[in-house]
């Protein structure tokens, strides 16, 4: 019986890449965020976003972040307003003693976020609209990073106009 050593070899290869990657910093994951809009091209019902995200310099607390997801109502799902999320953001400062810092549980650092959103239109394939998200009040906690009320500023591509939405919520879950 001949056995081959390519299985032994790929699961070696996996175990070396990984045991770097325990010891480094969270740099990628996922954002669920729940969103609503005042802008002519996009609905106004409740959307989720869902995003995959990366910081490609992970020594930063939070740095610079690249973005990849889709934003889609909550209820009745329909594909008529779905969009394709691309985006960048960043932190803009980290501060570890805050005010709320004795009312959390977990070692938390404040980190006011902002994000720039390319949203483009599933179904009709088109560019949408361009969203800046300011994230005043978001907290890390290493793995994590939880944000509340976030602020819209939307330019609206399709009838070349301006609006607003609210972000109520987003929880960043770091997964590697």
């Amino acid at each position: 019986m001949k056995r081959s050593i390519t299985p032994t070899i790929l699961v070696l290869a996996l175990l070396l890449f990984c045991i770097p990657l325990s010891a480094a910093p969270w740099w990628g994951g996922y954002r669920i965020g729940l969103d609503g809009f005042d802008v002519p091209s996009i609905s106004q019902e409740e959307h989720w976003s869902v995003t995959f995200i990366a910081e490609p310099i992970p020594a930063l607390l939070s740095g610079p972040s690249v973005q990849f997801g889709l934003t889609m109502p909550s209820f009745p799902f329909t594909d008529s307003h779905t969009y394709l999320s691309v985006g960048v953001g960043t932190s803009l400062f980290a501060l570890q003693e805050h005010p709320f810092d004795r009312s959390f549980r977990r070692d938390s650092a404040y980190t006011p976020r902002i994000d720039v959103l390319f949203l483009f239109d599933v179904q009709e394939t088109s560019f949408t609209a361009t969203s800046i998200l300011l994230q005043p009040i978001s907290f890390h906690f290493g793995d994590k990073q939880i944000g509340i009320l976030g602020v819209h500023l939307v330019k609206d591509h399709q009838v070349d106009t301006w609006g607003w939405g609210i972000r109520l919520f987003e929880i960043i879950h770091y997964l590697w």
